[in-house]
């Protein structure tokens, strides 16, 4: 867990009946900045291959949790054409 000023308390500093929720939150939290951060390398890709998206493509893009999707996504990006090619199934 990060240290210093204003970080997360260590384990010693959440009591044991806690430590559960606090972990799980922190978890959920990386989860959903990682996603982001995924998303947002995949719409700067999109947008340097200078591939249009629709409202609900770019909507797709933005709103998804799935890592692994948007790490697909970002792969099919490189060499993609339009934008279907990377959401094809």
């Amino acid at each position: 867990m990060p240290q210093g000023p204003g970080a997360y308390p260590d384990d010693s500093a959440v009591p044991w009946f806690y430590r559960g929720i606090f972990n799980s939150i922190i978890e959920a939290n990386l989860a959903t900045a990682r996603a982001k951060g995924l998303a947002d390398l995949l719409l700067e890709k999109l947008e340097m291959r200078r591939i249009s998206l629709d409202s609900a493509q770019f909507e797709r893009i933005r709103n998804c949790t799935n890592e692994t999707s948007l790490e697909i996504w970002y792969i099919r990006a490189v060499h993609a054409t339009k934008a279907e090619h990377v959401f094809r199934d």
